[in-house]
């Protein structure tokens, strides 16, 4: 058999496929990092069984020269995965014939460093005066955009993530029952966690204005986007909060930076500070939740202590934009 030349973006592409396919959340991030820092490279159409580590290194200097250490350790882990799948694929029945035909022997990331200096967690906390000017200016906006609008629910579902958010299906919201159904596909599960959210108040009325919207455009997405059949984008809702960010640094120039992944550790550390249980905290943001307890045992659906978390969570947000801030309980 001849060797295979398909190239590296399609071997890219491919692995982005299987992510969508299979409902993962960092689909489209992968799909995007791939078009914006694979696609357009003199590598992009060599055969991915001849990318030598040494080229794809020098690929890497220039991601982060050109953008950012951290846009380059995210690729690197893009595309180690994406030949790590290839691999696996040659002793998996159950992989598609197309993940077959690359001739990869091994895998030439491996072997590059992970860039971890440049995956440094972050500890940004929004102070209360930065989150009531964020809030209020959320609440005033005369026209919300739909990437604002999914900011908004982000935040009152009690920090979300927005991969998640902004794959809601219009079918995955029962009005009725006043629930929204998300799919946690973060980690190694081979099936999306489902994670089931009820929804308080001020929660509901925004998904009745969104299901309303996405039907109106005949749209299966409850975020669409204006492309048909197509949701907007995690990174839309991230701009968002750039342009939140850039108006308060216009008003303040020595306003410190901030960006989404800010809200979701904001909420949960305000949230500890109402006196919510580290436990209730997890069910609410889906996380830690992968241990054997959970895994075999835990069947509990917590549907009422979340419900009471995101009414305390509401109440919250309505005293401090009123200047009003609840005590701990």
């Amino acid at each position: 058999m001849a060797p295979s030349n398909h190239s590296l973006i399609q071997l890219c592409r491919s692995y982005a496929r299987h992510l969508k396919d299979n409902n993962k959340a960092s689909a489209r991030a992968v799909e995007l990092a791939f078009e914006r820092f694979i696609a357009p490279t003199e590598l992009a159409d060599q055969p991915a069984r001849q990318i030598s580590p040494t080229a794809f290194t020098d690929l890497l200097r220039g991601i982060i020269s050109a953008s950012s250490g951290y846009s380059a350790s995210k690729v690197r882990s893009y595309v180690h995965s994406a030949y790590a799948y290839a691999l696996s694929a040659r002793l998996n029945p159950s992989a598609p014939k197309s993940q077959l035909d690359y001739g990869i022997e091994s895998n030439p990331i491996a072997g590059i460093d992970a860039l971890a200096k440049y995956k440094i967690a972050r500890t940004r906390y929004l102070r209360d005066d930065e989150f009531r000017a964020i809030w209020r200016g959320l609440q005033s906006t005369k026209k919300f955009t739909i990437p604002g609008r999914g900011l908004r629910l982000c935040i009152l579902l009690g920090g979300q993530r927005a991969e998640q958010v902004v794959s809601v299906k219009t079918s995955q919201v029962d009005l009725e029952a006043g629930t929204i159904l998300l799919l946690d596909g973060k980690g190694n599960r081979p099936i999306p966690r489902q994670h089931l959210l009820p929804l308080p108040p001020q929660a509901l009325e925004e998904v009745r204005w969104l299901l309303s919207y996405a039907q109106s455009v005949k749209s299966p997405y409850l975020l669409p986007s204006k492309m048909p059949n197509t949701a907007v984008s995690a990174g839309s809702i991230s701009k968002e909060v750039l342009c939140i960010r850039h108006k308060m640094e216009a008003d303040d120039p020595h306003q410190e930076h901030f960006q989404f992944s800010d809200f979701r550790r904001t909420i949960e550390t305000k949230l500890a500070s109402l006196g919510v249980s580290k436990d209730y905290r997890a069910q609410l943001q889906s996380h830690g939740l992968s241990g054997v307890q959970n895994k075999h045992y835990d069947r509990h659906d917590y549907m009422r202590e979340k419900r009471d978390v995101l009414i305390l969570w509401e109440k919250y947000l309505t005293a401090l934009t009123d200047g009003l801030l609840p005590t701990a309980s």
